[in-house]
């Protein structure tokens, strides 16, 4: 009689932290949200109005005739169009859809659906990051990935900013970087597409996973005096990138974004991670009071949570000696991380309610920096490591 052979560890992990994000969705959220006639949620708005400028991004590109490049339409921005990529309506899933809605007819949403899925892979990836540093119990990882389907930040953005709540991204990229290093090689194949993917879900996400493929690169080329290879990889990765890019519409037309000069506007106070409260008021805490923001600060929520709060102070006392041979090892990612916080800071430095002191910088530095407005944003891989 033939045995079937066992599912691989991480084969295990990815598919009980897929289970754990999908419970941790229906028990938030219930089952509404998955109804693809529904569209309540996103004509009222969640939380705010934003994701009805999603919606309305979608319906728009659905009506119109099917053009090149992907993802445009003509009804917003006559008539020349625009890609609703700028209207965050996830221009890659949109694309995907459009068919399946067109064929069915009626109302047709499609975020309730891709967020469930956003949570089922941060469970999964969560779960085989958490895997990469545990021995083979399957147990201690899923414990562990608790921590990541549960993420503030996660839920902050859920619905509100939706293709924003795709930070499986993140963790993917994060799991892509251990295990390559592990593997002593740098030509990751999960990397290499997260890049490409991850500008049809949101161009914020680039230089996020970019940043921490730099890193992979950048260490490989200093260990082995060999950079041939790391760079035909990351000129071909950005090539595919920037290709998927132009197919979506991305880079269509003569719009400008509305966020111009406000590099500084959206920056990470100094009191992010212990601040619960985020968008309109809303606070993340029964324990922690509110914090004084400024300006945007509420867009660069990065809360921890109480928990996480008081375990990393006692972790690093504990394990304070492997902490500092961790930083040694992946010392590229530790620089991006500096370069990511730093950014998300911003050259206007907040604390509470208080600005400390803002650094000067040209102006066509704060017109570069401003393509990506919402700095802080970018401080997410540091969040989750």
């Amino acid at each position: 009689m033939l045995q079937q052979k066992a599912p691989s560890r991480t084969l295990q992990l990815l598919i009980g932290g897929a289970i754990l994000g999908i419970l941790a969705f229906l028990l938030v959220y219930g089952f509404t949200p998955l109804d693809i006639t529904n569209d309540t949620f996103c004509r009222g708005g969640y939380m705010e109005k934003d994701i009805q400028q999603h919606y309305a991004g979608w319906l728009f590109y659905r009506q119109n005739a099917q053009g090149f490049p992907l993802c445009v339409t003509q009804s917003i921005n006559a008539p020349s169009g625009v890609s609703i990529a700028y209207t965050d309506s996830i221009p890659l899933v949109a694309a995907l859809c459009r068919p399946l809605g067109n064929w069915l007819g009626g109302t047709f949403q499609y975020f309730g659906w891709f967020t469930l899925v956003c949570f089922a892979l941060q469970g999964a990836f969560g779960a085989a990051l958490c895997g990469l540093f545990t021995s083979n119990s399957v147990v201690l990882p899923l414990l562990g990935d608790l921590l990541f389907v549960s993420s503030p930040i996660l839920y902050e953005r859920a619905f509100r900013h939706t293709s924003l709540g795709a930070q499986w991204l993140i963790l993917a990229a994060l799991y892509f970087y251990f295990r390559a290093r592990r593997q002593g090689r740098f030509a990751s194949k999960g990397l290499f597409f997260l890049n490409i993917l991850a500008i049809g879900i949101h161009p914020y996400f680039v230089p996020m996973t970019y940043a921490i493929t730099f890193a992979l690169l950048l260490e490989h080329v200093v260990s082995t005096h060999r950079w041939k290879g790391p760079v035909l990889y990351l000129t071909a990765d950005l090539v595919c990138t920037l290709l998927l890019g132009w197919l979506l519409g991305l880079f269509y037309g003569t719009a400008t974004s509305g966020g111009q000069a406000l590099y500084g506007y959206f920056s990470m106070n100094l009191n992010a991670l212990w601040n619960p409260i985020g968008v309109n008021g809303t606070i993340y805490s029964r324990v922690l009071p509110a914090q004084n923001q400024l300006n945007g600060n509420y867009d660069a929520f990065a809360y921890l949570g109480l928990g996480v709060l008081i375990a990393v102070p006692l972790l690093l006392i504990r394990n304070f000696r492997r902490f500092l041979c961790f930083l040694r090892k992946h010392w590229a990612l530790l620089a991006v991380c500096v370069i990511l916080t730093l950014f998300a800071i911003s050259h206007v430095v907040t604390a509470n309610g208080v600005t400390l002191f803002t650094f000067p910088l040209p102006a066509s530095l704060i017109q570069l920096f401003s393509v990506f407005r919402s700095g802080g944003r970018l401080f997410w891989p540091v969040y989750y490591l």
